[in-house]
């Protein structure tokens, strides 16, 4: 963040107006800066920022092996500190792990490496932002943190596709390794195996749908509060907007009672509705099978991929053409 606020500092130098206000405020943090030893403001945000970030994102890491550990260790004849490379291959062969070791010379443990896949694929990671996204921060007409939303989308998508392969996590024991696996802990100690990691997955995916359901339709209800709008004037307004905008939480900035609301579109800023249904749709087909085969899986990932092109309808439009 404290990146993109500089790129768009840089940016704003090249403008009449805004290019007063950018060096004014490059001026007020030397300022600052040269004051007592003071340390400079844009530093001293992003050290604020940097060590929080990195706080939670330890404390995810040691949520995600907390979990995968209480899992794999729950099993009779598993060692979370000495686990067989065949409950690592089942792993890579699921997906929930891109490789079997994190180097010759890391310190790592595989359940180390395996949480901090987890949280780099389900938690922002904005240096992970290519060129292309920042840039779009520069576009009037996008709007400014593009990358922000960026990595709502991608979290969201790795949120869906990892729960998923954690709920249709099988031991192929048509393999080697699955054979294997299948002597040391026998056919009750697989079974509890692949439970677990699909407990996990149904945790993962039932958290994330509540979080992505409540927290919206709570910042709506709170707008509505603050403004005075009646559920009768919000299904008014609701009705006469573009139809990208159909299914939206949106929140009330300002309503003079007479006709005319303005609204932010939560969508654009959090946009999880393009994965909330097919979240739903994995669970209840785990509920049903207790398993997510792989051509489900496949049905449910194209649908939530369907669902990212109505976000670009407002800036593809006819009607945006037109005028």
């Amino acid at each position: 963040i404290a990146k993109t606020l500089k790129d768009l500092q840089e940016v704003g130098k090249d403008l009449t107006v805004a290019g007063k206000v950018s060096r004014g405020a490059e001026k007020l943090t030397n300022l600052v800066g040269n004051v007592g030893g003071v340390v400079p403001l844009m530093q001293a945000f992003e050290k604020v920022y940097a060590e929080s970030d990195s706080f939670f994102k330890v404390m995810g890491v040691l949520g995600e092996r907390s979990r995968y550990g209480t899992a794999i260790g729950r099993v009779n004849g598993l060692d979370i500190n000495n686990i067989p490379d065949e409950v690592k291959q089942s792993f890579l062969d699921a997906g929930l792990v891109s490789r079997l070791s994190a180097g010759p010379d890391s310190k790592m443990t595989f359940l180390d490496m395996m949480s901090a896949q987890a949280v780099k694929e389900t938690m922002p990671m904005y240096n992970r932002i290519g060129n292309l996204v920042r840039n779009l921060d520069r576009i009037p007409i996008l709007g400014n943190f593009t990358s922000f939303a960026a990595e709502n989308i991608r979290n969201s998508a790795n949120t869906l596709s990892r729960g998923m392969k954690e709920l249709g996590y099988k031991v192929d024991l048509d393999s080697v390794a699955g054979r294997d696996l299948l002597k040391k802990i026998g056919d009750t100690g697989v079974r509890d195996l692949e439970r677990s990691i699909r407990g996990i997955g149904s945790q993962r995916l039932t958290s994330y749908l509540a979080v992505s359901t409540a927290l919206p339709y709570a910042a709506t209800r709170a707008s509505m509060i603050a403004t005075g709008t009646t559920q009768e004037e919000m299904d008014a307004a609701q009705s006469l907007n573009p139809d990208y905008t159909k299914g939206h939480q949106l929140i009330v900035l300002n309503n003079d009672h007479r006709g005319k609301m303005q609204f932010a579109d939560q969508s654009y800023v959090a946009p999880f509705s393009f994965v909330t249904d097919p979240v739903r749709a994995a669970l209840q087909v785990y509920q049903e099978k207790g398993v997510l085969n792989k051509s489900e899986a496949e049905k449910i990932a194209s649908a939530a991929f369907a669902g990212l092109s109505g976000y670009a309808e407002p800036f593809g439009s006819e009607s945006l053409f037109f005028e």
